[in-house]
């Protein structure tokens, strides 16, 4: 392969488009020569310093270039390179201009469509045949005619990504990078951290700072990403993860601060437990279903089944031991 090849491994690299074969080679390519690793980190700061000029809703295809003009003392005709070889600052002027022209291609003549779930769940026909599931309070934006079949979100939403396309299928969110690979699964944006939840199939699931940084997971498999990296890939485990979308939950022998959380999260309220239950707490199981209820008829049907008591401070509900009947 020529430099010229290894220099589009890079760029597909850092749009998280590189397949495994192409991040092997790449990397093959890193390790070969500590060159090699230094034009890739050069690259890296010209992709990563780019990125406000190339999220530009009108590109200024000279505002580009008077950037990479910049950072390698380009002038006309004539390239002086200051700590790079010269196929390196000419790449790199190939990289601005290529992604220059990506996002030309992907949004002249379009506009970004986006869908904000203010007051209820919504579910949303793409153009490629997708189904998203979004959550209150999310946000799902996409280029018109998702031609790239890549979409950003915030917030919650379940994707049902249309099968057999031949562009793979991607989120956005601010960490990471979500690539289908045939499935169904769940994505969290959190303020904090990402988590994804894989129910059918297989999702690659990337540090969008880093993308060479990824895990696969597979069904029944979940994983989140935070600031200080991947948690370990662990069993689903939660089976009202989807209540959301279902509008049911359901119990089977759960212990009460599993119940506590699912109904928290399903009417997106605070549900504590008193501390001085926290010796039996696990001890206490619950086995109910709920569907389309009040959060005020779940309350007393739990609190009926565990023989509890129930308050509310300020906009906590805390679950607690029921008060001895006063004997006179």
């Amino acid at each position: 392969m020529s430099e010229a090849d290894y220099i589009q491994l890079v760029l597909k690299h850092l749009d998280s488009q590189a397949d495994p074969a192409e991040q092997a080679a790449l990397q093959t390519w890193l390790e070969a020569d500590p060159q090699n690793r230094l034009e890739y980190q050069a690259l890296e700061k010209i992709w990563n310093d780019s990125g406000t000029t190339l999220a530009a809703r009108s590109f200024d295809v000279e505002a580009a270039l008077e950037k990479v003009r910049g950072q390698l003392d380009l002038t006309t005709g004539t390239v002086h390179i200051r700590p790079w070889k010269k196929a390196l600052a000419a790449a790199s002027v190939a990289l601005i201009i290529g992604a220059a022209g990506w996002w030309i291609r992907a949004h002249s003549g379009t506009t970004q469509t986006s869908i904000h779930a203010d007051t209820a769940n919504q579910t949303v026909t793409l153009p490629d045949g997708s189904l998203v599931h979004l959550r209150k309070g999310a946000t799902l934006s996409y280029a018109a005619g998702l031609t790239n079949r890549t979409v950003e979100l915030t917030g919650e939403a379940f994707f049902e990504p249309r099968a057999g396309a031949a562009t793979p299928f991607r989120i956005r969110t601010e960490r990471a990078v979500f690539q289908d690979i045939g499935t169904s699964f769940l994505v969290n944006d959190r303020l904090s951290e990402d988590e994804l939840t894989v129910i059918t199939g297989k999702v690659k699931f990337s540090d969008k700072a880093n993308p060479s940084n990824s895990l696969t997971l597979t069904a029944g498999q979940k994983a989140m990403l935070s600031g200080s990296g991947f948690t370990s890939v662990t069993p689903t485990g939660d089976p009202n993860v989807l209540a959301w979308k279902t509008d049911i939950l359901d119990f089977k022998d759960q212990p009460l601060g599993n119940v506590a959380a699912d109904i928290a999260d399903y009417y997106q309220t605070a549900i504590a437990i008193d501390p001085k239950l926290a010796k039996i707490a696990g001890t206490i199981r619950v086995t109910a279903r709920f569907e389309h209820q009040p959060l005020k008829e779940v309350l007393e049907e739990v609190r009926l089944m565990t023989g509890l008591s129930m308050r509310k401070e300020k906009d906590t509900f805390i679950l607690t031991e029921q008060s001895p009947v006063p004997h006179n």
